[in-house]
């Protein structure tokens, strides 16, 4: 396996190299979220999907991002995840919310801490036609 350092905006692949791609925990941070997006969707291929773990607000001052992390974050609503994702070209779009608490459970995540993953976590998720 190899890793590869690029900006998001600007991946050392070839056009429709991939079938899938995920972004966890990145989303948030990147100053060009629809440039990243856009750039994720060349290197798909047709019919390629993409997954992006939201960046909520109501997760603001949790663990998941805490203070001072969380005044550098940018959260977003459903609507603003999809409208970057439609901005980036994906024309396939949806924000679905999914209770991860038992997943988080089986991963062992401390008792106090499981009321993060409950009552909907958003994704993004999208297709390239």
């Amino acid at each position: 396996m190899k890793i590869f350092e690029a900006s998001a905006d600007l991946l050392p692949f070839p056009d429709a190299t991939f079938t899938c791609a995920a972004m966890t925990g990145v989303l948030g941070f990147l100053p060009n979220p629809v440039g990243a997006l856009t750039e994720i969707r060349r290197v798909l291929t047709k019919g390629g999907r993409l997954v992006v773990l939201g960046s909520d607000p109501k997760m603001r001052g949790t663990p998941a991002a805490p203070e001072p992390m969380a005044s550098r974050l940018r959260f977003y609503e459903d609507e603003e995840l999809g409208s970057l994702a439609r901005k980036a070209g994906f024309t396939s779009v949806s924000v679905v919310h999914r209770d991860l608490e038992a997943f988080a459970r089986e991963a062992g995540v401390p008792e106090e801490l499981l009321s993060l993953f409950a009552g909907g976590t958003s994704f993004l998720l999208a297709r390239k036609e």
